[in-house]
């Protein structure tokens, strides 16, 4: 699974890891104070095309950096993007044959009284 293995290839990089205190699937933990990525899958989808469908697959990845401090969140949202955009190689046992940024947005959270930024990537597999 593409979203189990993104989470293990953000922990092996030192950029991320070293900032932050947890990866989070779909939602970030209650009470979270700390400095953190949450992320979201959906699921590869093979574009169609004449005679079939595309044996690559298209990943929409949304991420949430989520921090108490608008500098690391800033800071986070760099690496993430210069380490995700435009990626090619390996993810676990998928192949990436591109990764995109799409969109970006700084944001605060009211609630959490965390600052966030959101970023989502395309990510092609075959």
């Amino acid at each position: 699974m593409i979203d189990t293995q993104l989470r293990s290839f953000l922990l092996g990089q030192n950029a991320i890891s070293s900032v932050v205190s947890g990866i989070y699937p779909v939602r970030l933990p209650q009470d979270s104070a700390g400095t953190s990525i949450v992320y979201e899958v959906n699921h590869g989808i093979a574009d169609r095309v004449a005679g079939g469908v595309s044996v690559v697959k298209r990943y929409d990845i949304n991420m949430s950096v989520y921090s108490p401090s608008y500098a690391t969140s800033r800071q986070l949202t760099e690496s993430l993007s210069a380490l995700l955009n435009g990626y090619a190689g390996m993810l676990g046992t998928e192949s990436v044959t591109s990764s995109l940024l799409i969109t970006q947005i700084n944001t605060y959270e009211e609630k959490t009284l965390l600052y966030r930024s959101i970023l989502t990537f395309d990510v092609f597999t075959n």
